[in-house]
């Protein structure tokens, strides 16, 4: 059913060529504990910011 129901809500809007379905004891999820170190940003590491990137020409929506 989660396979169906996946189906018609990505695939009718041709977003998807693939479905994975998993039961929901295989999904993990984080617990604000990990809320430090975790989720801090990488201030450190300047090649994951945008703005060392050029934008390729025709791009106008970025």
């Amino acid at each position: 059913m989660a396979l169906l129901n996946a189906r018609d809500v990505y695939g009718r809007r041709q977003e998807a060529i693939n479905i994975w379905v998993v039961p929901s004891v295989a999904i993990t999820a984080s617990t604000p504990e990990d809320m430090g170190p975790f989720f801090d940003p990488g201030n450190d590491k300047m090649y994951r910011w945008p703005n060392y990137y050029k934008t390729p020409e025709g791009i106008k929506q970025i």
